[in-house]
């Protein structure tokens, strides 16, 4: 069962509307490998569209989160909370492994809808979940999710096998 890599948009966008995967230009996408969607589920989260599957298509948009903690980020936590569920459903993520690789504000929206208790029990169906917390920076986030791609890959999990 494929891993599930979270991510969250970038500001860099292609300029039409293509798969999800291919509309986000920022530095983590720009490392992902060219097998990674046979290698990881991937999902990203977006300020406009909420929790959204790779190969979703979007147009580019300009939308940044609303501050943390306002009215606006209020609702956008509630409005896109029932999405993310259905989205995480979708997958199925029992006895999954789940990597959110998100700067500190949309790690911050990953860890309200934690704290609902339909969110945490889709996330408690898998076997492990790993959320990047304390980085400085996008440098720190590109070494992790590099670690995590190279120690998650079927070479890996061979070499793991043979030793």
């Amino acid at each position: 069962m494929k891993p599930l890599l979270i991510l969250n948009c970038c500001a860099r966008k292609n300029d039409e509307p293509s798969q999800a995967i291919s509309l986000y230009k920022g530095a983590l996408f720009s490392m992902l490998p060219s097998d990674i969607l046979e290698r990881f589920e991937l999902a990203i989260l977006s300020a406009e569209y909420g929790l959204i599957n790779s190969n979703a298509v979007l147009s580019p948009y300009e939308q940044r989160l609303p501050k943390r903690f306002s009215q606006d980020w209020d609702r956008f936590i509630q409005k896109q909370r029932p999405k993310a569920e259905e989205l995480l459903n979708s997958i199925n993520l029992e006895n999954r492994h789940i990597f959110v690789i998100c700067v500190n504000d949309y790690l911050a929206v990953f860890d309200q809808w934690s704290k609902e208790p339909s969110f945490k029990a889709l996330l408690d169906k898998a076997q492990y979940v790993y959320a990047s917390r304390g980085h400085r920076g996008i440098g720190v986030l590109k070494s992790r999710l590099k670690t995590i791609i190279k120690a998650e890959s079927p070479k890996a999990a061979l070499a793991s096998l043979n030793s």
